[in-house]
């Protein structure tokens, strides 16, 4: 456990280094939401809360039957929220198009 804290620790530390450098340390008054498998480290919100000193939750998706307390497919949930909202658009602004399809290709090498 000593060594997944350790290296718990060190992502932390460069997420204050990036926090210091968008002058954001502290400033984040809704805090850090952690989410994927990782989130469900035993005592990970404790670590967060003392290594950034700042509110920390774990996200869990809301709106998929069986996901609601598991935060490991929570950024894949998102993503799905995502898509799903871009669709439903009936255009999409001119810088977003070329963009769409990038993602679109990324996605056609994971999912056939």
């Amino acid at each position: 456990m000593k060594i997944t804290e350790a290296r718990v620790s060190e992502i932390f530390d460069q997420v204050q280094k990036e926090l210091k450098r968008i002058s954001k340390v502290k400033l984040l008054p809704a805090g850090i939401v952690l989410t994927g498998g990782g989130a469900r480290l035993p005592k990970i919100v404790d670590l967060a809360k003392r290594e950034l000193e700042l509110p920390c939750q774990i996200g869990v998706p809301q709106g998929f039957i069986g996901l609601e307390e598991d935060p490991s497919l929570s950024t894949v949930c998102g993503l799905v929220l995502e898509g799903v909202g871009l669709k439903e658009e009936k255009e999409f602004p001119s810088f977003l198009k070329g963009t769409i399809q990038r993602l679109k290709r990324i996605f056609r090498i994971f999912i056939p």
